[in-house]
């Protein structure tokens, strides 16, 4: 109520005011528009774990993504100076490529590597609301998981890490 009040008719003057995008709407934002992934796992990119009940076997693979900010790395805060906020964060993107076959496995991770290692001052991600001013591939974990079903395989599992730093557009105003 009191927001609908601030933006209506106080303090925003009226009118509409437009919200940027999160960083973790513009990631799979991102993922979805890279149609070589798409071929492969369609639009099953999903925040933390696949849903319970989805099935590799009908679904096809999948892919999820866990988003962690970061300390700085020559910092105690990220993105801040003397003056404040330079409106800067950096996080750990954990993205995990899931499935029954091994081989769709590997290529969602190469096309991930391929795609998104050494971005630089990207716009693409979702709306353009968020800056992506340097993308980093990291370590890789192979993590293949015994059945938990009456299926006789393994779930393959290759969780590759990135690490990006963003900004929101535009930036922070400091007095």
């Amino acid at each position: 109520m009191i927001l609908h009040y601030l933006v209506n008719v106080g303090m925003f003057g009226g009118g509409v005011v437009t919200v940027p995008q999160t960083f973790r709407k513009a990631l799979r934002a991102k993922l979805l528009s890279l149609s070589d992934l798409t071929v492969i796992i369609g639009t099953h990119v999903y925040p933390g774990q696949v849903p319970i009940g989805y099935d590799f076997a009908v679904q096809g693979p999948a892919l999820t993504y866990t988003v962690q900010k970061l300390r700085g790395r020559y910092m105690g805060a990220t993105g801040h100076t003397l003056s404040g906020s330079d409106g800067t964060v950096l996080v750990r993107a954990i993205l995990s490529a899931e499935g029954y076959q091994f081989a769709d496995v590997d290529a969602i991770t190469t096309i991930l590597f391929d795609e998104l290692d050494g971005i630089v001052n990207a716009t693409d991600w979702g709306d353009g609301s968020i800056v992506i001013m340097e993308c980093l591939h990291g370590p890789e974990l192979d993590m293949p998981e015994q059945p938990t079903t009456g299926r006789k395989s393994l779930t393959y599992r290759i969780e590759s890490e990135y690490e990006i730093r963003y900004r929101a557009n535009p930036m922070p105003i400091h007095s």
